[in-house]
């Protein structure tokens, strides 16, 4: 089932809700527009491109396939929104705020630009910014080796950007059950 619709329970929000919004703009049934029409954008903004709708539809309809088509053809004559931007880059911009993180984090967390972000950006305001840390996974796993002289296997963790410099201690918790298993860790 669809995580925005089982968030919303919209109609709208279904893979057969957006399936119908497509039919509607191809036929000429929505307003002014047709396909860059915000009634679509807003069909397929909560569409999290998590495929459960191919696994489960007896059409096997891939929503997150219709939707990466759909968004190129729109940004070919659309500016992509700067909310899409920032996500995009969340990444280079959680480095350049770690080795300033209790300034960013102060900074993100202030009222004037929680209510800055919610009318410029369309990040809601009363949900938190994620709270950036100084020290990264990636610089904590510098210092440290396996210690294993002989380790019985190598264990990869693959972390991500969240991982890195949002919640380091989820990944630096894991060396120490590796130990436990004799086992050489890489990153």
């Amino acid at each position: 089932m669809c995580p925005s619709y089982m968030a919303t329970r919209e109609e709208k929000h279904t893979t057969r809700g957006r399936a119908n919004a497509l039919r509607a703009a191809m036929s000429g049934g929505l307003s002014t527009n047709n396909f860059t029409s915000e009634d679509l954008i807003d069909v397929l903004d909560l569409c999290l491109e998590c495929k459960s709708c191919k696994s489960e539809c007896p059409s096997d309809v891939d929503m997150a396939k219709i939707k990466y088509e759909y968004l190129y053809q729109h940004h070919k004559t659309h500016k992509i929104p700067l909310r899409s931007k920032i996500v995009a880059d969340i990444h280079k911009i959680s480095s350049l705020s770690a080795p300033l993180a209790p300034i960013a984090n102060l900074f993100n967390r202030s009222t004037p630009v929680k209510f800055l972000f919610e009318k410029t950006v369309g990040f809601d305001r009363n949900r938190p910014a994620p709270k950036v840390v100084r020290q990264t996974f990636e610089k904590w796993f510098e210092g440290h080796e396996s210690t294993s002289p002989t380790p019985r296997g190598k264990v990869v963790l693959f972390h991500d950007t969240f991982l890195n410099f949002n919640h380091p201690s989820i990944g630096i918790s894991q060396p120490e059950y590796l130990k436990l298993l004799d086992s050489k860790w890489l990153y």
